[in-house]
């Protein structure tokens, strides 16, 4: 077992990368072992991953105030008007929002137990929102779980219920980031999912993720197929670390993502910061 806190251990560790021939615990033949010791870097801090009823709820209010659907509490700007989530899995940033008394409502393709057997706020059914129109929509971490052609629909039907002073809050989740298909849960290990086979990540996430590997140029193609206009952009990154330039390691990761020519690096270091985008996004 390779202990991080020794630099001796360290070294030996990195040549055993480079020179799989040196036996350490056995040999190193492939970059795959590394996944199972201190070096490899998390893909999310521990106290971040949402394990409690709790902690969700206080993940939905604080979506609620990043996004601006409320301001600051106890103030006449504290309400917003009606707000829809699209895409709203457990439906807790609704339900959060309703309990702050903003008019919310949310849809997703299927129901979810937490929404509760007499809630009207959520609906499984589009013709439930065609022809209303809603002041917010947010739209998170949506698009990377469907097709393309699913993601341009998406945001076809949401420009139906938008008028001129509707915001849309777009966050993505890129393929490429560290923690692209929430495999966090059962294997913490940043970009670990790009090193795993498709059984293994069927294994490591119960997520379906589109494996995109241009992600700004595709967003741009949803958003400007779908008709909208993107009022804002901001890229919210985290630096990779040094592991990940290790010559083997960043080797395999250039023939993960096809990125060749002298620039590579530069590229693999700009795409593979990318912790999420969030677009405000207009009619």
């Amino acid at each position: 077992m390779f202990k991080t806190n020794s630099i001796d251990s360290a070294r030996k560790l990195f040549d055993c990368i480079e020179n799989p021939t040196i036996e350490i615990s056995g040999k190193i033949k492939e970059i795959r072992p590394l996944l199972d010791t201190e070096f490899w870097p998390d893909a999310v801090p521990d106290g971040l991953i949402v394990k409690t009823e709790e902690q969700a709820k206080l993940r939905a209010r604080s979506i609620l105030y990043a996004y601006n659907m409320v301001g600051i509490p106890n103030t006449s700007e504290s309400i917003s008007d009606q707000m829809l989530d699209y895409g709203c899995g457990d439906g807790n940033t609704v339900l959060c929002a309703k309990e702050m008394g903003i008019d919310a409502y949310g849809y997703d393709i299927k129901p979810h137990s937490n929404w509760g057997t007499d809630n009207n706020a959520f609906t499984t059914d589009l013709a439930n929102i065609r022809g209303r129109i809603f002041k917010h929509i947010l739209i998170y971490d949506v698009l990377d779980h469907v097709t393309k052609e699913q993601a341009i629909d998406i945001l076809t039907n949401v420009k139906k219920s938008c008028d001129s002073n509707t915001t849309i809050s777009l966050r993505v989740h890129p393929w490429l980031s560290r923690h692209g298909a929430h495999t966090y849960y059962k294997i913490n290990k940043a970009y670990a999912h790009l090193f795993l086979n498709e059984e293994e990540l069927a294994v490591a996430t119960n997520e379906n993720v589109t494996k995109i590997y241009r992600p700004m140029r595709y967003y741009e193609e949803l958003i400007n197929t779908s008709g909208l206009k993107v009022v804002k952009l901001d890229i919210i990154r985290r630096p990779i670390e040094p592991f990940f330039k290790n010559a083997m390691i960043l080797e395999k990761i250039k023939e993960i993502t096809g990125s060749t020519g002298s620039s590579s690096d530069e590229w693999i270091d700009t795409v593979l910061s990318m912790e999420f985008i969030d677009y405000k996004l207009s009619i």
